[in-house]
């Protein structure tokens, strides 16, 4: 196995889970308006998560240069993703996820151009490859879990828009985007 590699994946998983706990714990924690059943389930089952992506990538035998090199693209994917829209909202404004906070700007900068929730997308993909290529059952579990939290999270944000002064371009800006990958 190419050691350097492993390093490689090693930093790039340490890095998304380290931006995605600030995300998940350091900025929805701010927000007092939460709901908070589904954000303690949210934040109970990632931080699961990020375990489960530790033990994959600094305790699992790794058994194919293959894996290591997908795991690796899709974790630098979500790293270039989590940091160039977390750019664009801290300079736009956005809504937090089961927050009952009103919607003050409507972002369609980078990939909000093409999807309305690109950070779902990326915890996504980063929770699903890494489980489902050292297929690992808790992982696999938990990101199912999240998954349906985040589709559910995505419904209440939709919901927020489509009942603020933003409604009519939401409405439109539904019909030509993803809800977490273009096109679907």
């Amino acid at each position: 196995m190419n050691q350097y590699l492993i390093f490689l994946l090693q930093a790039f998983v340490v890095l998304n889970v380290l931006s995605f706990a600030w995300s998940v714990i350091g900025v929805f924690k701010k927000h007092s308006e939460m709901q908070y059943k589904y954000y303690r389930v949210l934040q109970f089952f990632s931080i699961l998560q990020w375990l489960v992506m530790i033990k994959a990538v600094f305790f699992v035998h790794f058994d194919s240069d293959f894996k290591i090199w997908i795991a690796l693209i899709i974790q630098l994917i979500c790293a270039v993703i989590f940091w160039t829209h977390s750019k664009i909202v801290k300079e736009n404004g956005f809504t937090i996820v089961f927050s009952m906070d009103k919607p003050q700007r409507f972002v369609q900068k980078g990939l909000y151009k093409y999807i309305r929730h690109p950070f779902y997308s990326t915890y996504m993909l980063s929770y699903f490859s890494l489980s489902f290529i050292y297929l690992d059952l808790i992982g696999i579990i938990s990101s199912f879990t999240i998954l349906f939290l985040y589709y559910k999270g995505s419904l209440m944000e939709e919901e927020k828009f489509l009942n603020s002064d933003f409604s009519i371009e939401y409405s439109k800006y539904i019909k030509r985007s993803g809800r977490f990958f273009p096109g679907f």
